[in-house]
């Protein structure tokens, strides 16, 4: 048996979830309109503290190859850092040091799992995060970062919504450690 055909006979779910999506995209058997949290039946993937379904903070990119994401190099790569484009899913990229995916950034048109996004306002991060304490800061590129973190501990997962504050709407929603979103403010340079 051939390396390829030991990895799909060991995972049996995921040759059906090829199988059920080719069908769908062929045979039109599911609505596009289908609930989904990964990105199947034609809606984008969302957004939590950790990341998206296949791509977590503290995961590495093998993990991620794993659970089907293409990822891209986007650039030079910075002291083991590199910024990742996923090919898979458009206007989602990583920030990788090392092996190990640091933070995971939407520009395009995913949400996170409170349904906020790219085009939302400040006030849409308030109330999708109601009652958890928002923390403001100006980044050091001079860009207003709203924080959510998702515990108390010392260096939490963290949604963060970068807005442009001119229009006052996100341009970006990072995702990743406290610490990690503040190291990586533009990227690895």
């Amino acid at each position: 048996m051939g390396v390829e055909a030991f990895r799909l006979s060991a995972r049996p779910a995921l040759v059906v979830a090829v199988l059920v999506l080719t069908a769908a995209s062929l045979g039109g058997c599911f609505s596009d309109d289908a609930p989904s949290e990964s990105g199947e039946g034609g809606e984008s993937p969302m957004l939590d503290f950790d990341g998206i379904e296949g791509l977590r903070v503290g995961k590495t990119t093998f993990d991620a190859a794993n659970r089907g994401m293409s990822l891209v190099q986007d650039g030079e790569r910075f002291d083991g850092c590199v910024v990742m484009t996923v090919q898979s899913l458009p206007g989602v990229r990583t920030i990788v040091v090392g092996d190990r995916v640091e933070i995971v950034e939407l520009t395009g048109s995913a949400r996170t799992v409170r349904g906020v996004g790219v085009g939302s306002t400040k006030a849409d991060v308030g109330r999708a995060h109601d009652g958890r304490r928002l923390q403001e800061r100006l980044n050091r590129f001079s860009f207003v970062e709203v924080a959510v973190a998702h515990s108390g501990e010392q260096d939490p997962l963290t949604l963060s919504y970068v807005l442009d504050e001119r229009a006052g709407l996100v341009t970006r929603v990072r995702a990743g450690r406290a610490s990690s979103l503040q190291a990586y403010d533009e990227g690895c340079a």
